[in-house]
């Protein structure tokens, strides 16, 4: 290969057959420190040679995102050009720490997000006000329905009786929950007098 001046990486048409040769493998990796070597690079399935690199420039260039793992790469003591994601250290290997994974809550710790979304559903003025719409469309329902009756001879009472059963169960719930809330609230009063004492 021949020397390139080390001021800035220089850009070389490559032979037609060089790439792509064998990949790295164990043995056809050379001898000596990694690091120390000077390696080449073609980006994006171009004949076009860049470098020369040092392992380190590699790397920053591989988390910046400039240099793809398909990109081939090449340094004095291989047998060819091979995918960048074979030189040793250049990218995150599958099940590495590097990856970014998403941070999964220990075991029986609730995500603050959940318990927001349950504090809300389970809150009586939720189902008051679910209770609400749904008595304003069992209204709007029969109201429809008679209209239908007279112009068209059609009616949706039984899409008004749907409403007006789900309206008795949200204020039924609110109800409930009202009364469960007011229970812990006194229970809670009853222990604080309790340690007051």
């Amino acid at each position: 290969m021949p020397d390139v001046p080390n001021e800035r990486p220089a850009t070389r048409k490559l032979p037609p057959d060089s790439p792509p040769k064998p990949p790295l493998s164990p043995a056809g990796t050379g001898s000596g420190d990694e690091s120390a070597c000077v390696w080449y690079v073609a980006r994006g399935g171009k004949n076009q040679q860049e470098g020369p690199f040092s392992l380190e420039t590699l790397k920053e260039q591989a988390a910046s995102g400039n240099l793809a793992p398909d990109d081939l790469a090449w340094r004095e003591g291989l047998a060819g050009w091979a995918p960048a994601r074979d030189v040793p250290g250049l990218f995150a290997q599958p099940g590495t720490s590097t990856e970014m994974l998403r941070p999964v809550a220990p075991s029986g710790v609730t995500p603050p997000w959940v318990r927001k979304i349950v504090e809300f559903l389970t809150h009586p003025m939720f189902f008051f006000l679910a209770g609400l719409v749904f008595a304003v469309a069992a209204v709007l329902t029969v109201f429809g329905s008679l209209i239908g009756l007279v112009l068209w001879g059609l009616t949706w009472f039984d899409g008004a009786v749907s409403f007006v059963l789900l309206f008795i169960v949200c204020e039924a719930a609110c109800g409930v929950l009202e009364i469960l809330r007011r229970g812990k609230e006194d229970k809670r009063e009853a222990s604080v007098a309790g340690h007051d004492e």
